[in-house]
């Protein structure tokens, strides 16, 4: 589908190496409209300038399909019981990923009472892993009281979700946040691909996973940034094989591309391209998040 956007020529170089997350919905979506970043500056102030740059949330991405009409399917679900089989701080923190767009998925369901399971499967990962300071027990505490409310779950699986990100961004903690971007992407791609019973490139749920190409690339970019971690070096193949796939997607460029010198050191860019995939590539893609999403679950 496509993407009319107007982007710097540093985001542009940027974006091949790295990937910052930043944890404000509204800042995502002025960003997506317009940057402009001084080519000049330091790596790090180049960094710091991006922090609009970010995944979107679980919730934010099933936002862009209507489920309405959609059945909730809880086989499709990691067991919330589960999350103390988790040992090591790797695999809780790749939990941690799926058990977030898990709930984000069953409150978007209204599965209320299966909600409050979930959300208190995020917060034992996040004592486990000694974040737990960004999951309160006050917001745990407010969502026992809204269990009947649907929007307010919502919005309180979205909080939890920025609260974490904070948290982990605050404290230099960029390979878990690699870790858990990982892993809650591809459960959200194993969720919604599901859905898809037949192949037809006119689905709204085809047309939304082919708008992921950026995504991906932000998520493997981000990730290789931290590849001398080994716990993400070690993750690192599951998206590397996704990112490898998007980046085979066909593309059809689209008319009025523009490129403007503003002043000295920048350069703004603008217009977009559209993307199609094929019935082989959607195949393949089916394939490797499953696999991937089955490595990253076994424990």
């Amino acid at each position: 589908m496509k993407k009319d956007r107007i982007i710097s020529i540093a985001l542009i170089a940027l974006l091949l190496g790295c990937f910052s997350c930043a944890s404000d919905a509204s800042k995502n979506k002025s960003a997506k409209n317009q940057a402009l970043i001084d080519v000049s500056i330091t790596k790090q102030e180049l960094l710091d300038q991006l922090t609009y740059y970010r995944l979107p949330s679980p919730d934010e991405l099933f936002a862009q399909i209507d489920f309405s009409e959609l059945e909730f399917n809880q086989g499709l679900l990691l067991d919330a019981k589960n999350y103390k089989n988790f040992l090591k701080s790797k695999q809780q923190a790749l939990a941690l990923g799926i058990y977030i767009t898990d709930l984000a998925y069953v409150t978007l369901f209204n599965q209320n009472e299966v909600s409050m399971d979930y959300f208190e499967a995020v917060y034992g990962l996040s004592e486990q892993l000694r974040i737990n300071s960004a999951v309160q027990e006050p917001l745990l505490k407010r969502i026992a009281s809204n269990i009947d409310h649907t929007d307010s779950l919502m919005v309180l699986s979205q909080q939890a979700y920025t609260d974490i990100m904070d948290f982990l961004e605050n404290n230099q903690k960029e390979d878990v946040v690699s870790l858990i971007t990982i892993a809650a992407f591809i459960e959200t791609l194993h969720l919604t691909l599901f859905y898809v019973n037949e192949f037809d490139t006119s689905d709204p749920i085809i047309q939304m996973l082919i708008d992921q190409r950026f995504t991906v690339q932000n998520l493997y970019a981000y990730a290789k940034m931290q590849k001398e971690n080994k716990n993400v070096a070690s993750v690192l193949k599951h998206i590397e094989n996704i990112y490898t796939l998007y980046q085979e997607l066909n593309e059809v460029p689209s008319e009025n591309e523009a490129a403007t010198v503003e002043k000295t050191n920048q350069l703004m860019l603008s217009g977009g391209s559209d993307y199609t995939i094929t019935k082989e590539q959607f195949e393949t893609l089916k394939a490797e998040v499953a696999r991937s999403r089955k490595a990253i679950v076994a424990f």
